[in-house]
Protein backbone atom coordinates (compact mmCIF):
# COMPACT_ATOMS: atom_id res chain seq x y z
CA UNK A 1 0.00 0.00 0.00
CA UNK A 2 1.61 3.18 -1.04
CA UNK A 3 1.09 6.70 1.01
CA UNK A 4 -1.30 7.95 -1.63
CA UNK A 5 -3.75 5.75 -0.72
CA UNK A 6 -3.34 6.61 2.66
CA UNK A 7 -3.48 10.35 2.63
CA UNK A 8 -6.56 12.23 1.78
CA UNK A 9 -7.22 15.90 0.46
CA UNK A 10 -9.24 17.93 3.65
CA UNK A 11 -12.51 18.96 1.81
CA UNK A 12 -12.47 22.35 3.53
CA UNK A 13 -9.04 23.11 1.31
CA UNK A 14 -10.15 24.45 -2.35
CA UNK A 15 -7.24 25.42 -5.11
CA UNK A 16 -7.49 28.56 -5.99
CA UNK A 17 -9.11 28.66 -9.94
CA UNK A 18 -5.88 29.97 -12.11
CA UNK A 19 -6.52 33.22 -13.53
CA UNK A 20 -9.46 33.71 -16.83
CA UNK A 21 -10.38 29.92 -15.73
CA UNK A 22 -14.33 29.04 -14.87
CA UNK A 23 -14.55 27.12 -11.79
CA UNK A 24 -16.36 23.80 -12.46
CA UNK A 25 -19.54 23.70 -10.57
CA UNK A 26 -18.71 20.34 -8.95
CA UNK A 27 -15.68 22.06 -6.87
CA UNK A 28 -17.75 25.14 -5.27
CA UNK A 29 -18.38 24.93 -1.86
CA UNK A 30 -21.32 26.58 -0.18
CA UNK A 31 -19.76 28.63 3.11
CA UNK A 32 -22.65 28.86 4.48
CA UNK A 33 -23.35 25.04 4.26
CA UNK A 34 -21.15 24.50 7.71
CA UNK A 35 -23.43 26.47 9.77
CA UNK A 36 -27.17 25.57 8.80
CA UNK A 37 -29.39 23.79 10.93
CA UNK A 38 -30.34 20.27 10.29
CA UNK A 39 -33.70 19.48 9.39
CA UNK A 40 -35.71 18.97 12.46
CA UNK A 41 -36.77 15.18 13.15
CA UNK A 42 -40.27 14.26 13.67
CA UNK A 43 -41.44 12.94 16.74
CA UNK A 44 -42.06 9.75 16.96
CA UNK A 45 -45.01 8.50 16.39
CA UNK A 46 -46.10 12.15 14.81
CA UNK A 47 -47.90 12.22 11.83
CA UNK A 48 -45.83 13.82 8.79
CA UNK A 49 -47.09 17.31 7.61
CA UNK A 50 -49.65 16.75 4.58
CA UNK A 51 -49.20 18.15 1.36
CA UNK A 52 -51.05 21.61 1.13
CA UNK A 53 -50.92 21.77 5.86
CA UNK A 54 -50.80 25.14 6.71
CA UNK A 55 -47.20 25.87 7.88
CA UNK A 56 -46.54 25.24 11.25
CA UNK A 57 -45.88 28.21 13.44
CA UNK A 58 -43.07 27.96 16.03
CA UNK A 59 -44.52 30.40 18.40
CA UNK A 60 -47.76 28.86 18.45
CA UNK A 61 -47.98 26.74 21.11
CA UNK A 62 -51.09 25.05 20.67
CA UNK A 63 -53.59 24.78 17.03
CA UNK A 64 -54.40 27.67 15.47
CA UNK A 65 -58.07 25.77 14.24
CA UNK A 66 -60.81 25.25 16.37
CA UNK A 67 -61.30 22.06 17.61
CA UNK A 68 -62.71 19.38 15.03
CA UNK A 69 -67.15 19.21 16.22
CA UNK A 70 -67.80 16.44 18.91
CA UNK A 71 -64.38 15.96 20.26
CA UNK A 72 -65.54 17.33 23.91
CA UNK A 73 -63.94 20.85 23.56
CA UNK A 74 -66.27 23.96 24.16
CA UNK A 75 -65.47 26.58 21.40
CA UNK A 76 -65.92 29.21 24.03
CA UNK A 77 -63.46 27.96 26.37
CA UNK A 78 -62.85 30.45 29.42
CA UNK A 79 -66.11 31.95 29.26
CA UNK A 80 -69.41 31.49 31.58
CA UNK A 81 -72.17 29.51 30.25
CA UNK A 82 -74.90 32.44 29.88
CA UNK A 83 -77.54 32.62 32.52
CA UNK A 84 -81.25 32.29 32.36
CA UNK A 85 -82.28 35.86 30.38
CA UNK A 86 -79.11 36.57 29.13
CA UNK A 87 -79.08 35.19 25.81
CA UNK A 88 -82.02 34.37 23.90
CA UNK A 89 -85.49 34.97 24.87
CA UNK A 90 -85.50 37.67 27.65
CA UNK A 91 -87.38 36.58 31.10
CA UNK A 92 -91.02 38.38 30.86
CA UNK A 93 -91.28 40.73 33.82
CA UNK A 94 -95.06 41.93 34.50
CA UNK A 95 -95.03 45.00 36.12
CA UNK A 96 -97.95 44.23 38.39
CA UNK A 97 -95.36 41.65 39.95
CA UNK A 98 -92.65 44.92 41.18
CA UNK A 99 -93.94 46.34 44.60
CA UNK A 100 -93.98 50.04 44.90
CA UNK A 101 -95.42 52.26 47.80
CA UNK A 102 -99.26 52.87 47.45
CA UNK A 103 -98.83 56.62 47.39
CA UNK A 104 -96.04 56.27 44.78
CA UNK A 105 -97.64 53.66 41.84
CA UNK A 106 -96.00 53.45 38.35
CA UNK A 107 -97.34 56.63 36.38
CA UNK A 108 -99.15 55.13 33.36
CA UNK A 109 -96.93 56.89 30.81
CA UNK A 110 -93.67 55.27 31.98
CA UNK A 111 -94.97 51.78 31.99
CA UNK A 112 -94.72 51.31 28.68
CA UNK A 113 -90.85 52.80 28.46
CA UNK A 114 -90.30 51.37 31.88
CA UNK A 115 -91.83 47.74 30.18
CA UNK A 116 -89.05 48.52 27.18
CA UNK A 117 -86.00 48.84 29.34
CA UNK A 118 -86.76 45.72 31.31
CA UNK A 119 -87.22 43.41 28.47
CA UNK A 120 -83.89 45.40 26.38
CA UNK A 121 -81.56 44.71 28.83
CA UNK A 122 -83.19 41.21 29.78
CA UNK A 123 -83.58 42.20 33.31
CA UNK A 124 -85.04 39.41 35.60
CA UNK A 125 -87.77 40.13 38.67
CA UNK A 126 -85.13 41.24 41.02
CA UNK A 127 -83.22 43.13 38.47
CA UNK A 128 -86.54 45.46 37.43
CA UNK A 129 -87.06 45.52 41.14
CA UNK A 130 -83.94 46.75 42.09
CA UNK A 131 -84.48 49.17 39.06
CA UNK A 132 -88.30 50.49 40.04
CA UNK A 133 -86.93 50.66 43.75
CA UNK A 134 -84.33 53.52 42.69
CA UNK A 135 -87.18 55.58 40.50
CA UNK A 136 -88.83 55.28 43.62
CA UNK A 137 -85.72 56.51 45.50
CA UNK A 138 -85.55 59.07 43.68
CA UNK A 139 -89.53 60.24 43.50
CA UNK A 140 -89.25 60.38 47.53
CA UNK A 141 -85.80 62.88 47.38
CA UNK A 142 -87.59 65.12 45.22
CA UNK A 143 -90.37 64.86 47.54
CA UNK A 144 -88.41 65.58 50.24
CA UNK A 145 -86.46 68.47 48.61
CA UNK A 146 -89.85 70.47 48.44
CA UNK A 147 -90.92 69.74 52.00
CA UNK A 148 -87.89 71.14 53.34
CA UNK A 149 -88.24 74.04 50.69
CA UNK A 150 -91.86 74.52 52.13
CA UNK A 151 -90.76 74.58 55.35
CA UNK A 152 -88.06 77.17 54.89
CA UNK A 153 -89.81 79.47 53.10
CA UNK A 154 -92.67 79.19 56.17
CA UNK A 155 -90.19 79.94 58.81
CA UNK A 156 -88.87 83.55 56.77
CA UNK A 157 -92.09 84.42 57.18
CA UNK A 158 -92.11 83.21 60.70
CA UNK A 159 -88.82 84.81 61.86
CA UNK A 160 -89.43 88.31 59.41
CA UNK A 161 -89.81 91.41 61.94
CA UNK A 162 -93.06 93.02 60.35
CA UNK A 163 -94.97 89.40 59.35
CA UNK A 164 -93.98 87.41 62.22
CA UNK A 165 -93.09 87.42 65.96
CA UNK A 166 -96.32 88.47 67.58
CA UNK A 167 -97.66 90.11 64.46
CA UNK A 168 -97.60 86.59 62.47
CA UNK A 169 -101.52 85.81 63.22
CA UNK A 170 -102.67 88.67 62.45
CA UNK A 171 -100.93 88.89 58.77
CA UNK A 172 -101.72 85.54 58.51
CA UNK A 173 -105.53 87.02 58.95
CA UNK A 174 -105.45 89.72 56.69
CA UNK A 175 -103.80 87.62 54.01
CA UNK A 176 -106.90 84.99 54.09
CA UNK A 177 -109.50 87.41 54.41
CA UNK A 178 -107.76 89.63 50.97
CA UNK A 179 -107.86 85.79 49.36
CA UNK A 180 -111.43 85.31 50.16
CA UNK A 181 -112.14 88.51 49.30
CA UNK A 182 -111.06 88.38 46.35
CA UNK A 183 -110.64 84.92 44.94
CA UNK A 184 -114.24 85.24 43.04
CA UNK A 185 -116.81 82.40 43.70
CA UNK A 186 -116.83 79.93 45.92
CA UNK A 187 -115.44 77.22 43.44
CA UNK A 188 -112.25 79.79 42.40
CA UNK A 189 -111.71 79.82 46.15
CA UNK A 190 -111.12 76.43 46.37
CA UNK A 191 -109.48 76.48 43.14
CA UNK A 192 -107.04 79.14 44.45
CA UNK A 193 -106.46 77.55 48.22
CA UNK A 194 -105.82 74.29 46.44
CA UNK A 195 -102.73 76.31 44.08
CA UNK A 196 -101.64 77.78 46.88
CA UNK A 197 -100.42 74.83 48.76
CA UNK A 198 -99.79 73.07 45.64
CA UNK A 199 -97.59 75.51 44.64
CA UNK A 200 -96.16 76.75 48.18
CA UNK A 201 -96.74 80.51 47.84
CA UNK A 202 -98.79 80.22 51.42
CA UNK A 203 -95.41 79.88 52.35
CA UNK A 204 -93.72 82.64 50.61
CA UNK A 205 -92.83 85.72 52.47
CA UNK A 206 -93.17 87.74 49.08
CA UNK A 207 -96.82 86.51 48.42
CA UNK A 208 -97.76 86.89 52.01
CA UNK A 209 -96.44 90.36 52.20
CA UNK A 210 -97.83 91.14 48.96
CA UNK A 211 -101.34 89.77 50.31
CA UNK A 212 -100.90 92.45 53.35
CA UNK A 213 -99.90 95.05 51.59
CA UNK A 214 -103.73 94.82 49.39
CA UNK A 215 -104.88 94.73 52.69
CA UNK A 216 -103.63 98.45 53.99
CA UNK A 217 -103.95 99.62 50.44
CA UNK A 218 -108.02 98.51 50.26
CA UNK A 219 -108.59 99.75 53.67
CA UNK A 220 -108.38 95.93 54.93
CA UNK A 221 -105.47 96.41 57.87
CA UNK A 222 -107.44 94.71 60.30
CA UNK A 223 -108.09 91.24 60.11
CA UNK A 224 -112.10 90.93 58.96
CA UNK A 225 -111.86 94.54 57.07
CA UNK A 226 -113.38 97.84 58.44
CA UNK A 227 -116.90 96.27 58.02
CA UNK A 228 -116.90 92.95 58.86
CA UNK A 229 -117.19 92.66 62.85
CA UNK A 230 -116.61 89.29 64.94
CA UNK A 231 -117.93 87.59 62.22
CA UNK A 232 -115.63 88.47 60.00
CA UNK A 233 -113.07 88.18 62.33
CA UNK A 234 -114.04 84.37 63.18
CA UNK A 235 -114.50 83.48 59.31
CA UNK A 236 -110.03 85.07 58.96
CA UNK A 237 -109.33 83.04 61.89
CA UNK A 238 -110.78 79.73 60.76
CA UNK A 239 -109.15 80.19 57.47
CA UNK A 240 -105.86 80.72 59.02
CA UNK A 241 -105.94 77.60 60.89
CA UNK A 242 -106.55 75.63 57.68
CA UNK A 243 -104.12 77.81 55.62
CA UNK A 244 -101.17 77.40 58.59
CA UNK A 245 -102.47 74.75 61.47
CA UNK A 246 -99.53 75.08 63.78
CA UNK A 247 -99.28 79.25 63.10
CA UNK A 248 -103.28 80.36 63.50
Amino acid sequence: MTDAQTTTTPAATATPPSQGQTPAATSQVDPNAAVQAPPAATPPGADAPKAGDKAADPAQLLFEEPPAEGDGADPKDGEEPPKDGEEGEAVEVKLEELTVPEDMPIPDELKGPLSEYIKDHKLDKDGAQKLTDLGVKMQQHNLDVWTKTKSDWRKEVEADPVLGGTNLKVTVAKANDVIRKFAGSEENLAELKQDLVLLGLGNKRSFVRFLNNIAQATGNDTAGGSSGGSAQQAGADAMAKRMYPNMA
